[in-house]
């Protein structure tokens, strides 16, 4: 009995293939503005006379080749792993799919197996995650760590290494720099509250 859910397949010559590619340069180079009904059209069109093949056929075929999910998934590396945990210390999550040419998906994806972002305990933190709360740039919050008021700690993921502040180390850095971190976008109500409830040292969390 034959299957009738089968998909009929279709041949596709040299010259279509080529056809495909050209056309999917030509959406590689307008990703900004957008394929027009007027480009697709056209190709759509050519593919047509070329490959003898149904219109619909033809569609599908076309809109496969500027589809990303046909694109192999791209294994990580131990040494792209220690990256990205390196970079979630002072970069933004779309920052760190940018430099490491991934989708925030697998960004976000990858963390998770790490236990990157479930090992985020309320007694400590990374510096970009202390910049935000406190709301000053990460490289103010560098600058603490450069000079030594900051001390942070290395802690392993797996066999990954990360950078942290413990909540213990961000109240000495309070109590001893307060007056020298305090600006303009700072205040010292707004340091006690993060160092306080936000990050409190060991032992002295909310609810304790």
């Amino acid at each position: 009995m034959k299957n009738l859910n089968k998909r009929r397949s279709f041949k596709w010559s040299r010259q279509a293939r080529e056809l495909v590619k050209q056309f999917e340069l030509r959406s590689r180079s307008i990703t900004r503005k957008g394929l027009t009904r007027m480009d697709l059209e056209y190709f759509l069109t050519r593919l047509v006379l070329i490959s003898g093949n149904p219109r619909s056929a033809c569609l599908r075929f076309l809109r496969r080749s500027r589809d990303p999910v046909k694109r192999r998934y791209q294994q990580w590396t131990e040494a792209e792993k220690q990256r990205l945990l390196s970079l979630t210390e002072r970069c933004s999550l779309q920052e760190i799919a940018t430099t490491l040419k991934r989708s925030e998906a697998s960004i976000r994806s990858m963390l998770y197996r790490l236990g990157a972002e479930a090992q985020m305990g309320s007694h400590w933190c990374t510096p970009r995650v202390l910049a935000q709360a406190l709301g000053v740039t990460v490289e103010r919050v560098q600058m603490w760590i450069n000079r030594g008021w900051l001390k942070t700690s290395t802690i392993r993921i797996g066999n990954l290494t990360r950078n942290i502040i413990h909540g213990n180390d961000l109240a000495e850095f309070c109590n001893r720099y307060r007056p020298q971190v305090v600006c303009n976008r700072l205040s010292i109500r707004h340091l006690d509250f993060v160092q306080s409830y936000v990050f409190p040292p060991d032992g002295n969390a909310v609810g304790n």
